[in-house]
């Protein structure tokens, strides 16, 4: 029974084709096309000495869909110059035509798996600094031992774990990379602090410059305030009946103390006559003081 000329196909161990699967022999005319036969073959089977014979054969699962069609008796034809064609490199194809949009989002379990190698990750980590410190403290608390056995930190970490020396050396380098990113970004949030200290300096600068100006530009004003000849001036004030009794009679009263000193220091009588004040207005009150006589012992 023919069978397929590749190994690892199907068809090799004398299985039927089926109604949806065909064998072709090789051209005979066509060397060119015989010669890529034999090439697929050869790449496919890894033997670069091999050569078909009059029996051999390869299935339609190794041509392409477009060069296969169904003759008149329902048997499946191949078209002419149909070359065999390798189903990796279809794969290949079919993967790298996926969108990634439609495969955006992972699913839980995914996620999961995920979540649960980074923890694995921590968890090897963990071992290692703690046989290393371990390794450091017996150094120290007993130099005289030799503790070499312990000096393969990698290894041990590797054989508690249960994983490679390769993986632990992997996962601490990972370790490492996001330590130094760590210590990265607090240096840039400082240079921006910076930045906006000395903004705001620039901007306490440019206040104190402007108050300076205020204050000349109010010096300014006052010398030239103080050149400025203002004319006399004269206040017009109208008091009341009330407040213009009231004045007179405190005048009379300062005069009468003036006086009074006047005459303990001299020890003269002065009379002096109050003024007489009269007014106008109806409303006005007529305030008449009688002469003040001032003697040596008193007033009267």
């Amino acid at each position: 029974m023919p069978s397929c000329a590749l190994i690892y196909c199907n068809t090799r161990y004398g299985t039927t084709t089926g109604p949806n699967c065909g064998l072709f022999s090789f051209p005979k005319l066509n060397r060119q096309e015989r010669e890529k036969w034999v090439k697929f073959v050869q790449s496919e089977r890894g033997e670069k000495k091999w050569l078909p014979s009059a029996a051999s054969k390869l299935c339609s699962k190794h041509f392409k869909k477009d060069d296969i069609y169904r003759g008149k008796t329902g048997r499946l034809m191949l078209k002419k110059g149909a070359v065999p064609y390798s189903r990796e490199i279809e794969s290949a194809n079919k993967t790298r035509q996926v969108c990634p949009s439609c495969h955006a989002t992972l699913p839980d379990s995914f996620q999961a798996t995920q979540s649960r190698h980074e923890q694995i990750k921590s968890i090897i980590a963990k071992v290692y600094h703690f046989l290393e410190r371990e390794y450091e403290q017996l150094k120290s608390l007993h130099p005289e031992t030799d503790w070499s056995p312990l000096s393969r930190v990698r290894q041990r970490a590797a054989v508690a774990t249960g994983v490679s020396e390769p993986d632990v050396r992997d996962i601490l380098s990972e370790e490492s990379v996001g330590l130094l990113v760590e210590q990265k970004t607090p240096n840039k949030r400082a240079r921006k602090i910076t930045t906006e200290e000395s903004s705001s300096d620039n901007d306490d600068d440019d206040d104190d410059r402007t108050s300076n100006d205020d204050d000349d530009s109010d010096k300014q004003t006052e010398d030239a305030l103080k050149l400025q000849d203002f004319g006399p001036e004269t206040l017009t004030t109208s008091l009341k009946p009330e407040a213009i009794a009231n004045n007179s009679v405190n005048s009379s009263a300062v005069e009468v103390c003036s006086d009074d000193i006047v005459r303990r220091d001299k020890q003269t009588t002065i009379s002096q006559p109050a003024p007489h004040v009269h007014t106008r207005d109806p409303l006005m009150i007529e305030v008449k003081l009688e002469e003040i006589t001032i003697e040596n012992e008193g007033i009267s």
